[in-house]
């Protein structure tokens, strides 16, 4: 993890900037990289952007972290539950295929 930007990100998220939340958040991770709590901050901040199927996603990858404190893991499950998105499945990240 990027210390750093998670910090940035942190604040931004705290602040109410959604979209350098979701930006900085992102860039926290390194490719592969499994954090539930970055992705259920990213999934949030994406959420108050509208950007639903990005939010399912960055929900989905939350759950994938074992080590994420139960609570929040279902915190993120009802993310990842979404009633715009209950039509279709989001694959964990380790699984998503690029279209």
């Amino acid at each position: 993890m990027n210390q750093q930007r998670f910090e940035m990100g942190y604040s931004a998220y705290q602040a109410g900037n959604w979209a350098g939340a979701a930006s900085l958040l992102a860039e926290a991770k390194a490719p592969g990289e499994i954090n539930g709590r970055i992705d259920h901050l990213r999934g949030n901040a994406l959420m108050k952007l509208a950007r639903y199927d990005e939010a399912a996603q960055a929900y989905a990858d939350a759950l994938e972290d074992r080590s994420y404190g139960m609570g929040a893991r279902r915190r993120a499950g009802r993310g990842y539950c979404l009633p715009q998105r209950r039509h279709r499945r989001v694959q964990p990240r380790s699984q998503h295929v690029p279209a």
